[in-house]
């Protein structure tokens, strides 16, 4: 799920019978959800006026752009896509290729033009954010199974170390509004139970 700019308002996609994923909005308040179209992965617009979602069609994934209220879904990238989020300024439009085994950041005007790799390599499972001075991101896991955390400047085009996570990280990376506090979850423990079921048949 994920908020309105205003709070008023909550995007998610869930799985509809003999329609795979759809992507719904909702009153924060509760109600009914209204169907705003096929796909998954939504995100809104810094203005509350639009929905960014990853839709598959024709067996490639791709950014698409739809009104909040319901309407005509507008493609916004021809050379795949997924997992959009926009720029604080609204002028872009920010989404990963290549999950799972190697991903990297794009970026494209909201209304469509030359997409442009922002990052070549980022963790596929930690993923990224973009806020004002940048994207923070997980870097992919070392061979001992490390990864960085970094924020890379768009100002500048630099990259900047903040900090080393030495456990497997969880899914994707959030940084508060005011970009003080920084979540992300990690694997402290995992385990199974080995059973043994008699006179299986």
């Amino acid at each position: 799920p994920r908020w309105s700019p205003n709070g008023q308002n909550i995007a998610f996609w869930g799985l509809q019978p003999r329609e795979d994923n759809v992507v719904f909005v909702m009153n924060a308040d509760g109600g009914t959800p209204k169907r705003l179209n096929g796909g998954r992965w939504p995100c809104w617009s810094r203005d509350g006026r639009s929905i960014y979602f990853t839709w598959i069609r024709s067996g490639a994934s791709e950014i698409w752009r739809i009104p909040a209220t319901g309407g005509e879904a507008v493609r916004i990238t021809w050379d795949g896509g997924d997992v959009a989020q926009e720029s604080p300024d609204g002028r872009f439009v920010y989404y990963e290729k290549g999950w799972p085994s190697h991903c990297s950041v794009w970026q494209v005007p909201v209304g469509g033009g030359e997409e442009v790799k922002v990052l070549d390599s980022a963790h596929c499972y930690g993923g990224w954010a973009v806020v004002k001075q940048g994207i923070y991101f997980f870097t992919p896991a070392d061979p001992q199974g490390h990864s960085e955390i970094r924020l890379y400047k768009v100002a500048t085009g630099k990259t900047i170390k903040l900090l080393t996570i030495e456990r497997n990280v969880g899914y994707r990376i959030a940084v508060s509004p005011d970009e003080r506090t920084i979540l992300y979850g990690q694997f402290d423990q995992a385990g199974s139970d080995l059973m043994l079921v008699e006179n299986f048949h």
